[in-house]
């Protein structure tokens, strides 16, 4: 019996470091980004910046030679319009990318690789692009959490690392970046970066589609209950 319950507490013991240490599977983070807690979303406090897309291999997710995805969308939906105004363009390492020009229009992610769509990680069409990319082994940093910008992990816990060099001066000052991550695998489907683990390119209210759908259903229990007062 007392080989049971030491077990049972070793287990526990485990589990809990587990949880404490527990990190998700992929982050995004901006050099000298500021987190926004009220938008759940660290953003650039520069026309230039460095993206970076971290990915923790200790993930029970984590498949080697895994291909990952950046996705960045024009926020707002361009009055929900195609082909948009002319709203100039931004450049990736370097590489010019004409929003109207050169991204894609509808709802974000599509799955290039295969050419599937995928179910919609947001609740309007926009232009997007995606830009596919494989971690750099030998590129890694020590693990923490995006959020807290707190160390996090066992001690020798580190991430992978991967930077964009990102330049938006070009762009109409209206237009937000947002930068969402995602990897594919036949295990486990697609796998995004936590809505709070986001990225942007300036500081502006940008609605996730989590907090969106939570209104949506706020707004429709409310007119539920009205109704039913109503009826009274």
């Amino acid at each position: 019996m007392k080989k049971f319950i030491i077990s049972l507490l070793t287990v526990l013991l485990l589990l809990s470091a587990t949880t404490v240490f527990a990190l998700p599977y992929l982050q995004l983070d901006i050099v000298d980004g500021v987190y926004d807690p009220l938008t759940e979303t660290t953003v650039a406090t520069s026309q230039n910046f460095t993206l970076q897309a971290l990915v923790d291999p200790r993930s029970p997710r984590y498949v080697q030679d895994a291909d990952y995805y950046l996705s960045i969308a024009v926020y707002p939906g361009i009055g929900q319009t195609n082909p948009a105004p002319n709203l100039g363009l931004f450049t990736v390492d370097g590489n010019p990318i004409q929003v109207a020009g050169d991204m894609t229009w509808g709802t974000p992610p599509v799955l290039h690789a295969t050419g599937a769509d995928l179910p919609g990680h947001g609740v309007f069409p926009t232009y997007f692009t995606e830009l596919p990319f494989q971690i750099d082994p030998s590129s890694m940093i020590a693990a923490y959490d995006v959020q807290t910008g707190d160390a996090a992990g066992p001690p020798g816990h580190q991430l992978y690392l991967f930077d964009f060099d990102i330049d938006r001066s070009l762009l109409d000052p209206s237009v937000i970046l947002h930068f969402d991550l995602y990897t594919f695998n036949a295990r486990d489907g697609i796998i995004f970066a936590p809505f709070s683990h986001d990225a942007q390119s300036h500081s502006a209210p940008v609605p996730e589609p989590g907090t969106l759908l939570l209104l949506g259903a706020g707004l429709a229990m409310a007119g539920a209950c009205s109704r039913r007062r109503d009826r009274r």
